[in-house]
């Protein structure tokens, strides 16, 4: 099993081509001491205040963390979110040169209050709407030079409109193709958008929800109905507290189940967990460990 530390040295070797939809995280930090004489809420006194990469941006940041490069690709919006947003990548080290800016977007940002550790409120300004045609072509004919050097490729979808079903079977296909292993972090219902992904990485409500099965149905047949749905080679859904649970179609085209457990414990912010295994997913198997072997790593990183 692998799950010590010695195999991240691979990982500054590793190249990673991250694409999806950049998310701007706004947080307000402070105490809650007293209610509003206006309404039954808590007023928030703002003691500090941060803005922070998200979504795919997360992404990017976690990779780079664990020691690879990254290649970012995201949308943002011509506003001052998205001056900010990409004034925050900066700061983090990371390249910019890729966003891709869009008139009439709005850069999606998510404002948390917090108090003590503990979530008030989030509040969520954005227009998530498809990509322009245009700038969705140009950045498919980009494509070639953004795969040079690349040894694996993660997706984040966060439904904000970044990927149309077309641009996503279009970087599969490309990918695939330069023999780059394709890792994705799903959205919504339809999985067979994903088609041929080399793994696709739902939480449990997610893969229920696909699949279109009660929570009756067992575990093994929503993977089943999904790995059917989507022709991938590997499904890895997360469940929390209780690890995580890997398909792969094996040589003989069966499909194997390697259940990974985890050490319960507290957490008052999840965000961004689903960023942390994709991030571990895309560095492990771009350094050439097996998937299994890198759901290991990325079980004990969640």
């Amino acid at each position: 099993m692998v799950t010590d530390l010695k195999h991240l040295e691979a990982f500054d070797r590793c190249t990673v081509l991250v694409m999806g939809d950049l998310i701007l995280d706004h947080y307000l930090f402070g105490r809650a001491q007293r209610i509003s004489p206006e309404a039954p809420v808590p007023v928030l006194r703002v003691e500090r205040e941060e803005w922070l990469p998200g979504g795919v941006g997360n992404v990017a940041l976690n990779i780079r963390a664990l020691g690879a490069s990254v290649k970012l690709v995201g949308r943002i919006g011509c506003d001052s979110s998205g001056e900010r947003l990409t004034s925050a990548l900066k700061t983090q080290g990371l390249c910019t040169a890729s966003l891709i800016s869009e008139r009439g977007l709005t850069t999606s940002t998510k404002t948390r209050s917090i108090a003590d550790s503990q979530h008030l409120l989030r509040i969520d300004h954005e227009n998530p709407i498809p990509m322009n045609l245009a700038l969705e072509e140009s950045l498919i004919l980009s494509l070639p030079d953004l795969l040079k050097d690349v040894t694996a490729v993660a997706l984040s979808d966060y439904a904000k409109g970044f990927f149309s079903t077309h641009l996503l079977r279009t970087i599969i296909e490309k990918s695939l193709e330069a023999g780059i292993p394709v890792i994705v972090d799903p959205k919504g219902l339809d999985f067979s958008r994903y088609h041929g992904a080399t793994l696709i990485k739902p939480n449990l409500h997610e893969a229920y929800s696909a699949a279109n099965l009660p929570n009756s149905a067992s575990l093994d047949l929503v993977a089943e109905t999904l790995l059917s749905n989507t022709n991938s080679e590997s499904l890895l859904i997360t469940q929390g507290k209780e690890g995580m649970a890997l398909y792969e179609f094996s040589d003989s085209k069966q499909v194997t189940k390697h259940l990974l457990m985890t050490k319960e414990r507290e957490v008052r912010d999840v965000t961004g967990a689903g960023d942390t295994v994709l991030a571990v997913m895309a560095c492990a198997m771009g350094s050439g460990l097996s998937r299994l072997q890198s759901a290991q790593l990325a079980n004990v990183a969640a």
